[in-house]
């Protein structure tokens, strides 16, 4: 699809104007109650803070996706994976590939402490700090009493249409709030049984000379009246590549997982192809949506031919067996 699309659009309508708009909106949280709605003389701004590894696919359609109600997308990079490996700063050497949405982009490079204790949660809690610290990521982005900071992981995105409503409607909680999001697995095919929903991302509302939350305890609580229902989408490990998956055994949190079983090409494409926990878990079951339920950010519904891994993996899969056949040699490679 065309990358500069997003960009090129005309900025959401100014709401201000209409005093009738916020009556026909409706946010419910989850214990099933919705605020009143009133509306804003002027819109509020959307603060967008992620972290970002190599999954370029995902952050086009983030990008994408949110343009028209973002003001800042936040991208938060760090020199080595969680699990402590050294990586590249991917965003930085690819940049040119999102010319057209860096006057919405603000890049903050993390380079990790030497003094810092070695171990991967650790690591991934500073880079959550780092999410929402004013002194760190934040820094340099200016920002005013009533602004929305958002702290999510890049595969968890919000409605665009919620966010709007947030930004131009007084009326619901945002001292803390969080979005209950479609939870998929490797595609939005493949959805959750025993947790059809994921509470993040999380937000809260900037109060100047108010410290913000504390990350790592934000992230795990709930707000007072339970997240906002149908808030978005959250589709983890969905990547189009195998490398990509054993990239993310090797790089994320949960090093128990990263063993030569789970890496191997044959291992990934059974679980992936059958729904099955990538790790080897049982915890999480997961069933296969039929298409007419699928439900996906429309920028992936709408181009299905840049994104068949994300809608079908049994296409996937086929398109896989044909690359791998020219390329044989390869096909058992494992980390």
């Amino acid at each position: 699809f065309n990358r500069a699309a997003a960009q090129g659009r005309p900025p959401t309508p100014d709401h201000s104007s209409d005093p009738s708009w916020c009556s026909t909106r409706q946010l419910t949280y989850g214990d099933g109650t919705s605020p009143s709605l009133s509306p804003r003389a002027k819109q509020r701004r959307i603060i967008d803070t992620f972290t970002f590894n190599d999954e370029f696919d995902m952050l086009d359609i983030r990008l994408h996706t949110l343009w028209d109600v973002v003001d800042t997308f936040v991208i938060v990079e760090s020199n080595t994976t969680f699990s402590g490996k050294p990586k590249q700063f991917h965003f930085l050497e690819n940049q040119g590939r999102y010319t057209e949405f860096m006057s919405k982009i603000h890049h903050y490079v993390m380079v990790y402490p030497q003094e810092m204790p070695p171990g991967q949660w650790e690591r991934e809690r500073a880079a959550r700090k780092a999410q929402f610290s004013l002194e760190q990521s934040l820094k340099g982005v200016a920002l005013t009493t009533d602004d929305l900071i958002i702290m999510a992981d890049l595969d968890e995105l919000m409605d665009p249409s919620m966010l709007e409503t947030l930004k131009w409607c007084d009326g619901a909680n945002l001292e803390y709030f969080c979005f209950n999001t479609h939870f998929s697995l490797y595609s939005y095919e493949y959805v959750s049984v025993n947790m059809p929903s994921w509470e993040h991302p999380n937000g809260f509302r900037y109060q100047e000379g108010v410290p913000g939350p504390e990350p790592v305890h934000f992230r795990g609580n709930k707000a007072a009246h339970g997240c906002f229902r149908n808030g978005g989408w959250h589709c983890s490990s969905c990547f189009d590549k195998l490398e990509q998956f054993q990239s993310k055994l090797t790089s994320y949190s949960h090093t128990e997982y990263n063993t030569p079983k789970n890496r191997h090409f044959a291992t990934l494409l059974y679980r992936i192809t059958n729904g099955l926990d990538m790790a080897g878990g049982e915890l999480m079951q997961w069933r296969r949506a039929e298409p007419a339920n699928m439900t996906a950010p429309p920028i992936v519904l709408d181009n299905p031919q840049c994104y068949t891994f994300l809608i079908n993996r049994r296409q996937w899969l086929v398109d896989l067996a044909h690359s791998m056949a020219q390329h044989a040699p390869n096909t058992t490679r494992h980390l």
